[in-house]
């Protein structure tokens, strides 16, 4: 009976039966509106279920510097969620790295890092 009974709690605490909190979840994707000196970053989040606040970091280097707010934000739920923002004042004919930076009650995660390069002049 103590046998059975240790098997149900050690088998109902597995990850795979979703009762263990997890981070959020983020995708870096393609740039659209790309300009000279501006462009939209996107990217999707799943919240895995908690209030999770989304940022974009963009950059010269992987090192990023700077940060863009996402929208929507904050994301919530279960699903992947559509986010982006809009950037300005960038360098014409320049490579950008950018990522997701995510964050909830369980803790933060990042996408992997994209790049793109703005256009050129005329």
């Amino acid at each position: 009976m103590v046998l059975g009974f240790l098997l149900i709690l050690v088998n109902g605490c597995k990850k795979d039966n979703n009762l263990t909190p997890d981070v959020p979840k983020s995708t870096a994707k393609e740039v659209s509106n790309l300009q000279m000196n501006s462009a939209t970053l996107n990217g999707t989040v799943n919240a895995n279920g908690f209030s999770t606040t989304v940022v974009f970091e963009y950059g010269l280097t992987t090192n990023y510097g700077d940060t863009a707010i996402a929208t929507p934000n904050p994301i919530t739920g279960n699903s992947n969620t559509g986010v982006k923002a809009s950037i300005n004042n960038l360098l014409a004919n320049t490579i950008y790295h950018f990522r997701l930076k995510t964050w909830n009650a369980v803790g933060e995660s990042y996408s992997r890092d994209m790049s793109f390069t703005t256009l050129g002049q005329g």
